[in-house]
């Protein structure tokens, strides 16, 4: 999903429903999430649009779009993508985790 948009990692991870207009496939990250506290406009492909309307009956009754199973008030962090993998069966130095994607090592 990372690659379908030009957005920092942090901002990513940090993604909330409430932020994105599917519709008009915008991003809108509020000032106080940016480093120079201007709001910030992500157009979203037409695969991150199909990507996210995928992914909302799954975790759009919540706040993030990538929320933390552990705590509803947070985001999944890279550690849970990492542990996921491993869960997968993908072993340590074959795939690794990160917010700016999952890649092989």
């Amino acid at each position: 999903m990372r690659h379908f948009c030009s957005s920092g990692r942090a901002s990513f991870a940090g993604a909330e429903w409430a932020e994105l207009d599917l519709d008009g496939a915008i991003w809108r990250i509020p000032a106080n999430k940016m480093k120079r506290r201007q709001e910030h406009l992500v157009p979203l492909s037409r695969q991150a649009v199909e990507l996210l309307r995928q992914l909302y009956p799954l975790t759009g009754a919540g706040l993030f779009v990538f929320p933390s199973a552990r705590a509803a008030s947070r985001y999944m962090s890279e550690n849970a993508v990492t542990a996921a993998l491993r869960r997968m069966g993908y072993e340590p130095g074959v795939m690794t985790a990160h917010w700016v994607g999952i890649r092989p090592d």
